[in-house]
């Protein structure tokens, strides 16, 4: 077993040939078929990174080199409508930043397009990016016959943590289904609630893949966008009330109104203490370059994913293993995620990286907003310690105290307001430069489709439903009205079909009278 599981991993991680052959002949069930085989398959794989594949990127380097000079005249030339001449300078430069910001997101995109079309480096993941994809995991294992407890357990929570996963962040579908599927409403409900967000967002922050680029600038946006309603426009609102009540009871029951009054309070406080570590363990792992992004970073989770999606990892992604993937929907699909263990995919897609030289990123300007995020709070804290402390003192038996507080996390909460901007498309694509990844329903870390895509795998798994009049007239069949109507329907329509055949005949035979003269005399 530990030999077969070593040369499951090699085949995986793409080694070269010397070590491939040499677990090839460790197995003792591969004979000289499975040999020549492997063997074939490493010295495909050599001749196409040696020769082929930089013939392919210098051919997609011109394609990318030429769209985007064309992209750019036209952006240049569409400023001019734009911008206004008499406008105030600095007014010109913010609107000349704004204008490259978008452009640039929309241009990526086009780019991108463009190489989906004519591109030719890894071609075959452009072209069978729709095949493969798997359906819901099985979550019951227990009493199979074969599964162990132990291996029942793990395949549960490994389904658990894929429905999580995929509830929150799907790759084929947008923000809508989260809303619509119900783990997806019942997970963002929590999250915007102030006690259980910090819950919701530990969870999330635990299950994912820390080191993709995406996955960390998303995870930091929405935890800023959560703060700044349920920690900023939220309190802002309980105390504008708090203040109308305590007016209405003349002063006597201020402090009963107060929201900083509730015994929960303290939990407030916990849960933003918990929210500020987690955004910042996650723009830690950015500033030090520990998450992968980029085209690069694509293609490896892309090939990954082509690679799982029969239920083997064999390091190979060929003409015939892509035919395969037809095969393998719903259920089928389901299986490569109790097969293949995790830290065999995360394995196999680290491999790819270093194969494919994808770079480490920091999320685009993120970094920025992050600096300004610190001097907001360090301006905040700093203030409350000169304006209160040092007056009156640390006592948590003051309700002042308790209500300093509540003015700090409030004030904080509404200074999040910056990152909303990175929840406006494009502006926000432009500002983190982060290619979207997400997650299919097996739980694995792929790429996020593009909405003609979305639909294309709507389309394929909603087929379109009849409505019951429909279906009852197919059922008793058309009465006679019915039947007439649409006979004379059908008389209508090949009436009017014979009409345009006559005057379209009628034309040419006009024409060809007009030219026969000409013709004859001409002889």
């Amino acid at each position: 077993m530990a030999e077969s599981r070593a040369c499951e991993m090699n085949a995986a991680a793409s080694p070269p040939l010397s070590q491939r052959t040499s677990c090839a002949a460790a197995g003792p069930q591969m004979g000289v078929v499975d040999w020549a085989q492997e063997a074939r398959r490493a010295a495909v794989n050599a001749i196409d990174d040696a020769l082929l594949q930089p013939l392919y990127r210098l051919h997609d380097k011109k394609v990318v080199h030429h769209t985007t000079k064309t992209l750019l005249a036209v952006e240049m030339y569409l400023l001019r409508f734009v911008e206004d001449p008499y406008m105030p300078e600095i007014l010109k430069r913010v609107i000349r930043k704004a204008w490259e910001l978008t452009c640039d997101e929309m241009n990526a995109e086009l780019v991108e397009e463009v190489l989906d079309m004519f591109g030719q480096a890894d071609r075959q993941l452009a072209k069978y990016r729709l095949d493969g994809w798997p359906g819901p995991p099985r979550l019951w294992y227990f009493g199979d016959a074969g599964v162990s407890t132990c291996e029942a357990t793990r395949r549960f929570w490994l389904g658990m943590r894929a429905k999580f996963l995929y509830a929150q962040i799907p790759a084929d579908a947008s923000t809508w289904k989260v809303v619509r599927d119900p783990l997806g409403f019942v997970i963002l409900a929590l999250k915007m609630q102030p006690i259980s967000s910090l819950f919701a967002f530990f969870a999330t922050f635990v299950l994912i893949e820390r080191d993709d680029e995406y996955q960390l600038v998303r995870f930091i946006l929405k935890v800023k966008a959560a703060s700044f309603f349920s920690q900023g426009i939220v309190p802002a609102v309980a105390l504008g009330m708090g203040y109308h009540r305590c007016l209405l009871s003349s002063g006597a029951g201020c402090v009963d109104s107060s929201p900083a009054s509730s015994p929960t309070f303290p939990l407030y406080i916990a849960s933003t203490v918990g929210q500020l570590c987690l955004i910042w363990w996650c723009f830690g792992l950015l500033a030090c370059k520990q998450a992968y992004g980029g085209k690069e970073n694509i293609q490896a989770l892309e090939y990954v994913r082509l690679d799982v999606a029969d239920g083997k990892m064999d390091g190979a992604v060929t003409e015939a293993h892509i035919r395969k993937l037809s095969k393998v929907r719903g259920a089928e699909a389901a299986a490569p995620s109790c097969a293949i263990h995790v830290h065999q995919v995360r394995d196999a897609i680290e491999a790819q990286r270093r194969r494919r030289q994808a770079s480490r990123r920091m999320g685009g300007y993120l970094p920025y907003f992050m600096l300004f995020d610190l001097f907001v709070l360090i301006a905040l804290v700093l203030g409350w310690i000169v304006g209160f402390v040092y007056n009156y003192g640390l006592d948590p038996q003051d309700p002042i105290f308790w209500s300093s507080l509540y003015d700090l996390k409030m004030l904080y909460g509404l200074g999040s307001f910056p990152f909303l901007l990175f929840q406006i498309y494009p502006i926000g694509e432009a500002l983190h430069e982060a290619q979207a990844t997400g997650y299919d329903q097996s739980g694995q870390l792929v790429r996020c489709l593009y909405t003609s895509d979305r639909l294309a795998i709507y389309r394929a798994t909603h087929p379109p439903t009849t409505s019951a009049r429909v279906e009852s007239i197919l059922k008793r069949g058309p009465s006679p009205e019915e039947q007439a109507a649409a006979t004379k329907i059908q008389a209508v329509r090949r009436g009017r079909k014979v009409r345009t055949l006559y005057g379209f005949l009628k034309g040419l035979a006009a024409r060809v009278s007009q030219l026969w003269p000409k013709s004859s005399k001409s002889k």
